[in-house]
C-alpha cells in the first residue's frame, strides 16, 4: 500500500491523507473486483499475474538511478526468471533518449551468465534490438541483420528455432517490418522471383507426368 501510496502522491499529486484512503480502495478493487492483487493480511499483498508485478518492478527500476539499474541488469539479464522485467524497463525507455537507452544496452551485452545461459543472453539481446519499436535505429539494424546472419547459418535446430522466433516477431514493428519480409520471401519461391530455365522445366515436367 506504501508503494500505491508514494505513486499517488508523486504522478497524481495526491496528499499524504487522500492517497492513503485512494491507495487502500485500489488494493480493495484489485483484490476483491479483478483478482490482481491478492491481499494476504494488512500488511502484505501479492499480484494474482506475474506480469502486473513484472511491470511494476520495471517501472521501479526505470525511476531508479542509472547505477541500480545497470547493476540489475548485470546481475539479471541472463537469468529467464527476470526476462520480462528487462524488456519492460527497455521498453519503457523513451525513443528520444537515445544515449541512455544505448548505455543500458551495453550493459546488457556486457552481464557475465552462467556456462548455460550464455545462448539465451544473446537471445534476450536480439529480442530488445529488434522486437522493441523504441530501439534505436543504429542498435536495431546492426543486430537485425547480425540475427538474419546466424539464422541463416545455425545448425542447432532449437536454437535456430529460437532466433527464427524474433525475427517473425520483428514483423510487429513497423520499423523493421519491411526488411524482414524481404528476407522471409526468399524461403517461399514464387514464380515470379524464380522464373528461369529450371522452374520452367520443371513445370513442363508435371505436364508431361499429367
Amino acid at each position: 500500500q506504501k508503494i500505491i501510496e508514494q505513486y499517488l502522491i508523486t504522478y497524481a499529486e495526491y496528499d499524504k491523507a487522500k492517497a492513503k484512503v485512494h491507495s487502500q480502495k485500489l488494493i480493495e478493487v484489485g483484490a476483491n473486483s479483478f483478482g490482481i492483487i491478492i491481499e494476504k493480511s494488512k500488511d502484505e499483498i501479492s499480484f494474482g499475474h506475474k506480469q502486473f508485478q513484472e511491470f511494476l518492478a520495471a517501472q521501479q527500476l526505470y525511476e531508479s538511478d542509472e547505477y541500480l539499474a545497470n547493476e540489475f541488469i548485470k546481475q539479471y539479464a541472463a537469468n529467464p526468471s527476470f526476462h520480462q522485467v528487462i524488456i519492460s524497463f527497455f521498453g519503457l525507455i523513451p525513443l528520444k533518449q537515445v544515449k541512455k537507452f544505448k548505455k543500458h544496452f551495453e550493459v546488457l551485452k556486457e552481464a557475465i551468465p552462467e556456462k548455460y545461459q550464455e545462448d539465451y543472453l544473446s537471445l534476450i539481446s536480439y529480442e530488445v534490438a529488434i522486437n522493441l519499436d523504441n530501439t534505436p535505429s543504429e542498435i536495431m539494424n546492426e543486430y537485425f541483420y547480425s540475427i538474419v546472419r546466424y539464422f541463416e547459418y545455425e545448425t542447432d535446430p532449437t536454437y535456430k528455432e529460437a532466433l527464427l522466433k524474433r525475427i517473425l516477431n520483428a514483423l510487429q514493428n513497423s520499423r523493421l517490418k519491411e526488411k524482414v519480409q524481404t528476407f522471409l520471401i526468399q524461403f517461399f519461391p514464387n514464380q515470379y522471383k524464380y522464373r528461369d530455365y529450371r522452374i520452367n522445366a520443371l513445370r513442363y515436367t508435371n505436364q508431361l507426368n499429367e
